[in-house]
C-alpha cells in the first residue's frame, strides 16, 4: 500500500479562552536567551552524526553554531528576520543548497511563535490547540497535561495515491514537520524542554534530536 501523509485535521471551534493562549505563548522563550544542546543527526543521504548547537534569541534575531565536541566550529548563520540569512561557515555536507535556509526556518519553528494568525480549537478526540495561519503554511501547536508540547506544520501538497485512485487528489496541507517535547521545566513564563525532537518529510527529510545542556537567559542591553 501506498503511504498516504496525514492531513490537516479539522479544528472544531471553541472559546477562545485567555488561559489557551497564555499556554501557547509559554512554548516560545521571549527576550535573550541562549541555548546550548547535544545534538543527534540523520539528514538525508543516510548521513548521520552528532554535534553541538548554540542558539542565540533575541527578538527576531537568532544565531545558530553546529560545532564538534572538541569545539570545531562547523555551521555559523545568523538571521535578522524571516526573510533575511547570512552564513559565515559551512562545512560539508552543511553546505548542501538549501541545507541553511531550511535550519534556520526549523529553528525559528523550535523556538519562535508560528506566524500567521492564531486560533484555538479541539482538535479530534477533544484535544485543544492553538492553530497558527500564515506564511503559506498551518501549524498546530498542542500544550499536554504534563506541559510540554507538540507542533506540527502542514503545508500544501498533493497527498499521495492511494491503491483504488487513478487521479491525484487536489493540492491539500499535509504534514512536513513534527516537533515533540518531553521532560519539559518552566522558567517562570516560558516552557524550557529538556529534550526536543523534530522529524521533516520528504525527500530532502531530516531527524533531529536536540538534548537541553544549558539555557541561559540573558539581560536586555538597551
Amino acid at each position: 500500500a501506498v503511504e498516504r501523509m496525514q492531513v490537516l485535521p479539522e479544528l472544531a471551534p471553541s472559546t477562545d479562552t485567555a488561559e489557551a493562549r497564555a499556554a501557547c505563548a509559554a512554548c516560545f522563550p521571549k527576550g535573550r536567551w541562549q541555548f546550548v544542546h547535544a545534538l543527534g543527526f540523520d539528514m538525508a543521504g543516510g548521513f548521520s552524526g552528532n554535534a553541538l548547537g548554540v542558539v542565540a534569541l533575541n527578538g527576531d534575531d537568532i544565531k545558530v553554531v553546529l560545532m564538534t565536541v572538541e569545539g570545531l566550529n562547523l555551521f555559523e548563520a545568523s538571521s535578522a528576520s524571516r526573510d533575511h540569512l547570512e552564513v559565515s561557515r559551512a562545512v560539508p555536507p552543511f553546505d548542501k543548497p538549501g541545507f541553511a535556509q531550511g535550519l534556520l526556518r526549523d529553528v525559528r519553528r523550535i523556538f519562535q511563535r508560528p506566524a500567521g494568525t492564531l486560533a484555538t480549537g479541539m482538535l479530534p478526540g477533544g484535544v485543544p490547540a492553538c492553530r497558527y495561519e500564515g506564511e503559506g503554511e498551518t501549524s498546530d501547536l498542542v500544550v499536554q497535561t504534563d506541559g510540554c508540547w507538540r507542533l506540527e506544520t502542514y503545508q500544501p501538497q498533493v497527498a499521495a495515491l492511494s491503491e483504488d485512485e487513478t487521479v491525484p487528489p487536489p493540492a491539500r496541507p499535509v504534514l512536513t514537520r513534527r516537533i515533540t517535547t518531553a521532560s519539559c521545566q518552566a522558567a517562570g513564563k516560558t516552557i524550557i524542554p529538556q529534550i526536543l525532537e523534530l522529524t521533516a518529510q520528504g525527500p530532502e527529510g531530516y531527524s533531529l534530536t536536540m538534548r537541553l545542556i544549558s539555557a541561559e537567559r540573558l539581560a536586555n542591553i538597551p
